[in-house]
């Protein structure tokens, strides 16, 4: 591993450090999803909740295809318009919303040493 310039050693003890990084760290360290995995991980989400969100079998699949294909930007509209309607009434059932804080839960397990 390399070495820490003292530098950056003593920013980071008086907390004045602001670290720039690429999303491969929030991937490798955080472990969290790349794109095409949360894709994916939203694509099981809505199979899962299939008659709570009223989608078809027919609109996983296509949700399945954009995934394929690497089409991530349509899979990912595709996944919203799925939450689309429970947006517009107050539920507990599942959310667009709910589904990102799921996925956030690694994050909140992070801690610095």
């Amino acid at each position: 591993m390399a070495k820490v310039p003292e530098e950056i050693r003593k920013a980071w003890a008086n907390q004045n450090l602001i670290p720039v990084v690429g999303a491969g760290v929030s991937i490798s360290a955080a472990g969290l999803p790349n794109w095409p995995d949360l894709l994916m991980r939203g694509i099981e989400y809505a199979r899962a909740n299939m008659g709570d969100l009223r989608c078809s079998l027919e609109a996983i699949q296509a949700l399945e295809a954009a995934a394929r294909a690497n089409q991530l930007l349509h899979g990912f509209a595709q996944l919203q318009e799925l939450w689309a309607d429970l947006r517009k009434v107050r539920t507990t059932k599942p959310s667009w919303m709910r589904f990102f804080q799921n996925q956030r839960f690694a994050i909140t397990k992070l801690s610095i040493a």
